[in-house]
């Protein structure tokens, strides 16, 4: 597997210790002409192995016609699963794309809120080429989601303020349950789905700044509301949402400008305990330095909800992760840091948030808006340990030090191994049964960290070298 080492970092919380290594996997994905903004929407499977791409291709008439592309990780390399699907042409826009857990059916929606009879349109991977799945279904304007299985599919009309799902029955996509009615505008951009298709979840833009994340459940034939979410962005297109695979949890991503008309991110998570939406942590704040058209795709969650990332596409772009600890969202440092194109523009889980795909569909190094695609492999247990009481009465001094440091154990507890790191995560020095006093008098100055390997268990502590 190729890899590239992007960064590491380190977070503290309570009597947590923990690391996370990012690395990027593969080569960039990158648009094959000019205005084709590979990137602007993006879906992996379960596993990450398998990654669809929206791209949203503007012609000479500004017309948004868009096509979608999927690739499979293979030897190290993303390479194309089958051929272009949509052909660039104003029924088949790729701007939202989404894909099933193992990669194999792909939904296609409108790229643009201008309208123009959008459809939506499902493949199927069959005999090595995506192959059309049932009839498309009609909007004038909206956005689909896949289910897991790829058998059920939630569709927005936000002109006729309907909101419909269908499932794979008999080759072709029957109606499941009522039609959802919005009095609202722009009903369901955008909408979600769980991976069993039976809980869903739209955005309702009601006027002015009152917008609404409305959840739903199938129950006995029908659509039972569960919940209602409110939230105030600074323009009607400025949120966006990510359910999880489990329908218990989301995170909604908010564009907010404050009393002084600084603007800033706004992301709050929300899980369903004892058939109550509750918020999850505190608010998670994200300045960007100047406004943008609207949000989309710009927050993601892991399946069990533990994990969100958030895009902030402006300058060179970067990508905040968060991991909940004791109830709490704990910032992963820097996160990972773009180079233009509106990098974090969309965002992408698999299923445990070990991978992470991020689009800069205005990315023009390589041509004029080319657009390219990353894939990040992230590693958030390096050190993930949580003291004991044992363990707590193990210390190290001198530190600072300069040539040596002494373990010492108040309770005598034996340590099998040592292994010493710099900041970057590389492997110093590792000791098999080492004595109470360790030599680093060879290492290189500053900040180390210490990783105790003991019969109860494991301990990482700081130390300086000066």
């Amino acid at each position: 597997m190729k890899k590239i080492l992007i960064t590491l970092c380190l977070f503290v919380f309570a009597n947590y210790f923990l690391i996370a290594q990012v690395t990027q996997i593969g080569n960039e994905i990158n648009g094959s002409e000019n205005n084709l903004q590979a990137g602007a929407s993006l879906s992996f499977n379960n596993t990450g192995d398998v990654l669809a791409i929206g791209y949203l291709y503007t012609n000479p008439f500004f017309e948004d016609l868009g096509m979608g592309r999927v690739f499979e990780f293979q030897n190290g390399e993303w390479i194309q699963k089958g051929s272009d699907i949509g052909d660039q042409y104003p029924d088949d826009k790729g701007f939202h794309i989404s894909l099933n857990v193992d990669g194999s059916v792909l939904a296609m929606s409108t790229g643009s809120y201008s309208g123009g009879n959008s459809v939506v349109t499902i493949y199927e991977f069959v005999n090595d080429d995506w192959q059309l799945m049932g009839n498309p279904i009609d909007i004038d304007e909206g956005t689909a989601k896949l289910n897991d299985l790829g058998n059920t599919v939630i569709v927005s009309n936000s002109i006729s303020n309907e909101l419909k799902v269908y499932e794979f029955l008999n080759n072709d996509w029957q109606l499941k349950g009522d039609v959802i009615i919005s009095n609202g505008v722009f009903w369901g951009l955008p909408v979600d789905i769980d991976s069993t298709g039976n809980i869903i979840a739209a955005l309702n833009f009601n006027g002015g700044l009152s917008h609404s994340i409305n959840i739903y459940i199938y129950e006995n034939n029908q659509w039972n509301q569960i919940g209602e979410i409110e939230a105030e962005p600074f323009y009607q297109f400025k949120l966006n949402f990510d359910l999880n695979k489990h329908g218990d949890a989301f995170v909604i991503n908010t564009y907010k400008e404050d009393v002084n008309e600084v603007l800033f991110i706004e992301t709050k998570v929300y899980n369903y305990i004892n058939n109550v939406w509750t918020q999850v942590g505190t608010n998670i704040i994200n300045n960007p330095t100047e406004e943008f058209f609207y949000i989309e795709g710009q927050a993601t969650i892991s399946a069990d909800g533990n994990i969100i990332a958030i895009g902030n596409p402006i300058g060179n772009g970067s990508v905040m992760l968060y991991k909940s600890i004791n109830n709490e969202w704990i910032q992963l440092d820097n996160g990972i840091q773009g180079n233009g194109g509106e990098f974090g523009r969309a965002l992408s889980f698999n299923d445990d948030a070990t991978l992470l795909s991020v689009g800069a569909p205005k990315f023009s190094d390589i041509g004029n808006l080319f657009g390219q695609v990353k894939v990040y492999e992230i590693d958030y247990e390096l050190f993930d340990v949580k003291d004991n009481s044992l363990l707590s009465t193990i210390t190290l001094f001198p530190n600072p030090t300069h040539d040596y440091f002494i373990i010492n154990s108040q309770n005598e507890i034996l340590i099998n191994n040592i292994n010493i790191y710099d900041v970057s995560g590389r492997l110093l020095l590792s000791k098999n049964n080492p004595s109470n006093q360790i030599n680093i008098s060879s290492l290189t100055d500053g900040l180390l960290f210490v990783q105790l390997e003991t019969e109860k268990g494991i301990k990482v502590e700081k130390i300086i070298k000066q």
